[in-house]
């Protein structure tokens, strides 16, 4: 006897059914701009529920937790423009020592800024050569002997 998965033909050979189709053929496509404006709307719908909570946190804060979370970021404020004096003047007696500018060196600690000033230093030394040129009354007698100056010889006169 046959199960329910195939089917018996008129030869008495079982041929399985048909599966049914995979994937969506039967679904319509959904309308994607309906679905970004959706999620663009939730969107700033949680936005607006996160600043009104944070105006919440920041009511119910006494006013000395104000002030020391003001304090705080004060001071991590001013920890950034001394750690950038700190990096200026570094970088100014780097570049007294070695000669390089300041402006072209980099680095946040002095090590860093001596390694890259003795880079640049390295590389800046070395000059390239320009190629010897002699003056008017320095040419050589006759440029094209022996050098094949095939044009010079084809516009020679006969």
């Amino acid at each position: 006897m046959a199960d329910d998965a195939s089917v018996e033909d008129k030869t008495g050979v079982e041929t399985p059914k048909p599966a049914p189709p995979h994937g969506d053929e039967g679904k319509a496509e959904p309308d994607w701009k309906a679905e970004s404006r959706k999620w663009e709307q939730r969107a700033k719908e949680n936005k607006a529920a996160a600043d009104e909570l944070e105006s919440l946190k920041q009511s119910r804060m006494s006013e000395q937790e104000k002030l020391q979370a003001r304090s705080e970021k004060l001071e991590r404020e001013l920890g950034s423009y001394k750690a950038k004096e700190r990096q200026s003047q570094w970088k100014a007696q780097v570049s007294k020592d070695t000669g390089v500018p300041t402006d072209v060196l980099r680095g946040s600690t002095l090590e860093e800024i001596q390694a890259h000033a003795e880079s640049l230093k390295t590389f800046l030394s070395k000059k390239p050569q320009a190629p010897i040129a002699f003056g008017v009354d320095r040419q050589p007698q006759n440029p094209a002997a022996g050098q094949g100056d095939w044009l010079r010889e084809s516009f020679k006169r006969k």
